[in-house]
């Protein structure tokens, strides 16, 4: 080897030990720096949180108004934007002013259409919610709120994408990891302050019993002054966030030359085309086969029984705390491999499932007794809690997953495809599991001599008194017809929540006949349990060796090489 050689040998050996050595440095800088960015990533999840919060209290207002399930379908429509921004994330991600800043360019320009959005929802509130000074009682205009929010929602989600890729620049790449916990911690916040603090606010009884010495009929809060008062502060911070804060443009960072729309979106379909995204899909498309039923229908079932949906909200707030700072601690340990991570955590969130069913159970013991004692309240909030740390340890390890192999170049995009994945994976599985509790309710069939797993009837002309058939039927003879009105509960069964039968007879309701001879034997969400449990399992088995390849495999896999053309 010539002494040329060697000279370049020792000067690669420097500059590779000098990185090494910067490195470490930048490591032990810790968040030193990054602060006032933490903060401001925080806020900018925060008002989503908002939004998200607002538009999930609006199908409990109409509930309370009497709006049936058809219209309360035709408003969930407002949830789409969520789902769909992929289609526009190309846009955000390519079409910017340099001056102004690359993220800011979208961001400011959106949230003050969502302070617009808000202050126009809250002068309407009368008319879209319906009047309750009106001796005619106008119902909620569902279409014109389907339209409102549909727009909020839309905007919401365009910040999303906005955020989304700020967050990958805006800190700096020791702390990118960061990231998934400002996310989960802002939404949590926002969803709080948008959705259970307005109920409370709003409600009369818990002012009155919490808030004030002196009753009154009306909260603390009204839907317009509240919607007003966010717009105010939306429009405030964003103006703020115009004015204080520069951006660096990652594209001028690195030198490279930056895409447009049609090569964003080409470069989009290159990165679907690579091997570990592919498989990388497949793993968030599926890992909520076994978690969905306990996630998504354990709650109805806490309600279909008896425990009012009131409760159920106030005693997430006991777990708040532990909800803010748990993203924060899974971060802080579980960033090196998180990936791997989240698999070894897996079993932990299986076992957490076959609780589930014993709460329901407990809820069913509970209600037959007349009342839910504190013991059971506490168990209820301290499982809810151990659920808690289980989603979350399984979650937040794969988001820090998905915010390390993101492109920062097309960090909104690659961002925004991966979270869609993820939220598709959530509700195909959510759906199939509400299905199949139907599916999977087994009936004993007198007439028939055998169980029998069948559909139950709806009919909305009877159906004022069938679910309360089948509370009465050991007090009443199955063919004697009776009219709601000359319906009497028997103190027996006294124990039935009185808002539950207040409900039953005045909503649509789900139930069998009730000159029905048929009851149920199994309840199809125990079913469904042990069937999640045993996929999960399986899951976990044919999936270990993708996890494993796609952990150890370099960031440049993640990279498309291929170049698109103009």
């Amino acid at each position: 080897m010539t002494e040329k050689q060697n000279f370049e040998v020792i000067c690669v050996k420097s500059i590779e030990e000098l990185k090494e050595i910067k490195a470490k440095d930048e490591e032990k800088k810790g968040l030193k720096g990054d602060y006032l960015n933490l903060i401001l990533l925080l806020i900018l999840y925060f008002f989503q949180g908002i939004t998200l919060g607002l538009c999930g209290v609006i199908p409990l207002i109409m509930v309370n108004k009497g709006v049936t399930y058809d219209k309360q379908a035709v408003f969930s429509i407002a949830h789409w934007p969520y789902s769909m921004k992929l289609l526009w994330a190309p846009i955000v991600d390519s079409i910017y002013s340099k001056r102004f800043g690359r993220r800011k360019s979208w961001f400011v320009p959106v949230q003050y259409g969502i302070a617009l959005c808000l202050l126009l929802i809250a002068l309407s509130s009368k008319y879209l919610l319906g009047n309750n000074d009106d001796p005619d009682k106008t119902p909620p205009k569902v279409i014109a709120l389907t339209i409102a929010f549909f727009i909020l929602v839309f905007l919401s989600a365009t910040q999303d994408v906005a955020v989304d890729g700020w967050a990958l620049t805006l800190l700096s790449k020791r702390n990118v990891q960061y990231a998934p916990s400002s996310n989960a911690v802002g939404i949590t916040l926002g969803s709080i302050f948008g959705g259970t603090l307005f109920l409370a606010l709003e409600s009369a009884d818990f002012c009155n019993s919490w808030l004030r010495t002196t009753k009154s009929d009306t909260g603390i809060v009204t839907f317009e002054s509240y919607l007003l008062f966010w717009s105010i502060i939306c429009f405030m911070v964003t103006t703020l966030v115009w004015i204080f804060k520069h951006e660096t443009d990652a594209v001028e960072e690195s030198g490279e030359v930056e895409l447009g729309i049609v090569k964003t979106y080409k470069m989009l379909w290159n990165i679907l085309c690579l091997p570990t995204l592919r498989y990388f899909a497949l793993i968030l498309l599926t890992i909520n086969i076994a978690t969905a039923a306990a996630d998504s229908v354990t709650k109805l079932k806490l309600v279909e029984y008896g425990l009012k949906r009131e409760n159920i909200g106030l005693m997430d707030l006991p777990i708040l705390p532990l909800q803010l700072v748990l993203p924060w601690l899974v971060t802080k340990f579980g960033t090196k491999q998180p990936l791997k991570s989240s698999y070894y955590l897996y079993p932990f969130r299986l076992v957490i499932i076959l609780v589930k069913p014993l709460m329901v159970w407990w809820t069913i013991i509970e209600y037959k007794n007349g009342s839910f004692s504190y013991a059971y309240y506490t168990g209820i909030i301290c499982c809810l809690a151990i659920s808690m740390v289980s989603r979350y340890c399984v979650g937040m390890t794969v988001w820090a997953f998905m915010a390390q192999v993101s492109d920062p170049l097309i960090g909104g995009t690659y961002m925004t495809l991966l979270t869609t994945i993820s939220n598709l994976g959530m509700s195909w599985a959510s759906t199939v599991s509400l299905y199949f509790v139907k599916v999977l309710t087994f009936y004993w069939c007198p007439n028939n001599g055998y169980f029998c797993s069948k559909d139950m009837k709806i009919d909305l002309s009877t159906s004022n008194r069938t679910l309360l058939s089948d509370i009465t039927k050991p007090y009443l003879n199955v063919n004697e017809s009776i009219s709601s009105e000359e319906m009497i509960i028997p103190s027996e069964i006294s124990a039935f929540n009185q808002s539950i039968f207040n409900e039953t007879m005045n909503s649509d309701i789900v139930s069998a006949s009730s000159n029905s001879n048929e009851f149920i034997l199994i309840d199809g969400y125990y079913v469904e349990i042990f069937i999640s449990v045993i996929l999960g399992i399986i899951w976990m088995i044919l999936i270990r060796s993708t996890v494993m390849w796609l952990q150890s495999e370099p960031k440049s896999s993640w990279r498309t090489s291929k170049k698109v053309p103009v």
